[in-house]
């Protein structure tokens, strides 16, 4: 099925063009394709910029020429209005002065009207924040602030009152007033005053172009054809009623309301012209007339003349425009940026720390030591295994997470402001340090309450071993977030993952009794309880028969545990770089 068929448009410099259409016509995916972010299907033809060919090889230098909005507004909810800006414009600009950068943040506010509300907090759907017109703005500064020639937005009033709506399209024609900007506009239904702010219409149906043109030659060229609009009616309703009624032909008769009549016993009959003084000329016209129509129309054959003679080329492109911040600056500008969102969850920030108290007090509780000597290894034994799966199991909640931060990265990624591993970097970057002060408060109270191996460097050690189990968690649960599309499959994943690790951790069912004993190496659950159990038991002169046979307490060398946990979070990383990146790419294929 074609969504788009045998599509010709220009879009003038300084132009704000709208493409109209009802649903499910093909406005989006021409928006998406012009950006260079098609999701989906196979793409023919030909977009040229400035008549230049965009190609696969040199699509990337094409990014920073062009905005692109989306539907969907998608921020850190955490930043203010004013931080959201300054992180883009360090992502997207990155050869500007700290100074400059502050400069062009603050121009891009006061061309948005976003002045008042800099120093506010975004917010979400949970959190309140800046209102809906707001967002739309900030969206549209978010790309503003790059410099680009062409803007793309994608349904940009959708969701949106009639109020803020108008102030979105006021402030977009603005932009083009000034001769900087070109806008292209995918918008359903515009009321008649926004309507009336477009310089060009690109009218769409079934992926087939109706008209391209002028907005004041739109009902000039549908009069033609013997189709009038009303007066005092919104053109651009009356287009797309006449475009969808035109396809509601059944055999030779059209279905069709009556265009402009008075009574309610036309509304189903053959359209009609309605003339200003509302008489009425048949005239039916189906949808392959209109689209026949618009392709041997001087309109037509001419814009296809003037793009066969299009030669021109890129004149003086700002130098700001062909760079890219380096790895290294856009792994600190993204780790700054992760760093206030987290910092400023406070809940998240409490219940980390709260989460961390109560599961050590609670196996500090449940394992206190009632028995001595080697008479505790066993309880011992059960009290590292609640260690290792209680901060393990509690890495669920970062599968929402990551999912949620990667609808940005792969937005971002898209433009050509952010790479991959930058992205991974500083999220590590985050949570590292956070996961160390959860290990140490929950080892400071589990350690010393269960009586562990009463030394400064065994204690030490257990902080090491919980924290690099914790990461392996983190790093698991960030594997599956980037292996499939919702949280909810994701969550699944992790739930079988999980369990597959905790049976083979070694503490509940020995390696003499599996079948295929090499298994315990795929679980990071073994090697942490295994480093444990090496730091309780391998310094102690207590005679265990049945732990040397297990884990050679008094042979095996506890910092290889290590080596294998290391291992273990560098292949979960290593996963989800790599199926993060095949998403990337499947995104754009």
């Amino acid at each position: 099925m074609s969504i788009l068929d045998n599509l010709t448009a220009r879009f003038k410099c300084g132009h704000l063009v709208g493409i109209l259409g009802e649903s499910g016509s093909g406005k989006s995916t021409l928006i998406d394709i012009l950006a260079g972010v098609s999701k989906m299907g196979k793409v023919s033809g030909h977009v040229l910029y400035n008549g230049i060919l965009r190609t696969k090889t040199n699509e990337v230098a094409f990014h920073p020429l062009i905005g692109y909005i989306p539907q969907d507004d998608v921020f850190m909810p955490n930043l203010t209005v004013r931080e959201t800006l300054l992180y883009s414009v360090q992502l997207r600009v990155p050869n500007l002065s700290r100074s400059q950068q502050q400069e062009r943040v603050n121009e891009v506010l006061d061309t948005l009207n976003l002045t008042y509300v800099a120093e506010t907090r975004v917010g979400d759907p949970l959190k309140r924040g800046i209102s809906g017109g707001e967002r739309r703005r900030l969206s549209i500064g978010v790309e503003l602030v790059a410099y680009p020639a062409l803007l793309l937005c994608d349904e940009i009033t959708s969701g949106l009152d009639a109020f803020n709506a108008l102030n979105t399209m006021r402030t977009l024609r603005t932009l083009c007033d000034t001769g900087k900007h070109t806008v292209v506009c995918a918008i359903h239904q515009p009321r008649s005053s926004i309507f009336a702010m477009f310089d060009d219409i690109l009218l769409l149906a079934s992926g087939r172009c109706v008209y391209a043109g002028s907005s004041e030659d739109m009902m000039t060229y549908f009069e033609t054809m013997g189709l009038k609009c009303p007066i005092h009616s919104n053109p651009a309703d009356w287009a797309l009623d006449v475009v969808e009624l035109s396809r509601n032909q059944v055999g030779d008769e059209m279905q069709v309301i009556h265009i402009g009549g008075r009574s309610p016993d036309d509304k189903f009959v053959k359209m009609r012209s309605c003339t200003n003084d509302c008489s009425d000329s048949d005239s039916s016209v189906s949808f392959t007339t209109l689209v026949g129509a618009f392709e041997t129309s001087g309109y037509q054959t001419g814009l296809k003349t003037e793009l066969s003679n299009l030669r021109t080329v890129f004149a003086n492109t700002d130098a700001r425009r062909a760079q890219k911040a380096s790895l290294l600056r856009q792994t600190l500008v993204l780790t700054r940026r992760l760093a206030t969102q987290t910092r400023r969850d406070k809940v998240l920030v409490a219940i980390r720390f709260f989460t961390s108290v109560l599961l050590g007090l609670l196996g500090g509780f449940m394992f206190f030591p009632r028995k001595h000597g080697a008479e505790s290894a066993e309880a011992r034994v059960y009290a590292i295994n609640y260690v290792i799966c209680a901060y393990c199991f509690s890495c669920v909640p970062t599968v929402t997470k990551a999912i949620e931060d990667r609808v940005l990265f792969i937005r971002e990624h898209s433009r050509g402001c952010v790479s991959l591993m930058p992205y991974l970097l500083s999220y590590a970057a985050i949570e590292l340090p956070v996961l160390l002060i959860n290990a140490m408060i929950f080892s400071s109270i589990t350690y010393w309450m269960i009586d562990f191996y009463k030394d400064v460097w065994h204690f030490l050690f257990f902080i090491v071993v919980v924290t690099m189990s914790i990461f392996a968690g983190f790093s698991a649960a960030q594997m599956c977030a980037s292996a499939v599309n919702s949280a909810m499959h994701a969550l699944v994943l992790l739930a079988g993952l999980s369990v597959y690790q905790f049976l083979l951790a070694g503490t509940s069912l020995p390696k003499s009794d599996i079948g295929v004993p090499w298994l315990f190496y795929t679980s990071y659950f073994y090697f942490g309880a295994n480093a444990l159990i090496l730091n309780e038991f391998g310094d102690r002169d207590w005679v265990l028969p049945k732990l040397e046979d297990n884990w050679r307490i008094h042979s095996a060398k506890k910092g290889w545990s290590l080596v294998w946990l290391g291992l273990h979070i560098v292949l979960y990383r290593v996963a989800s770089y790599l199926l993060l990146k095949w998403r990337v790419s499947k995104s754009k294929s």
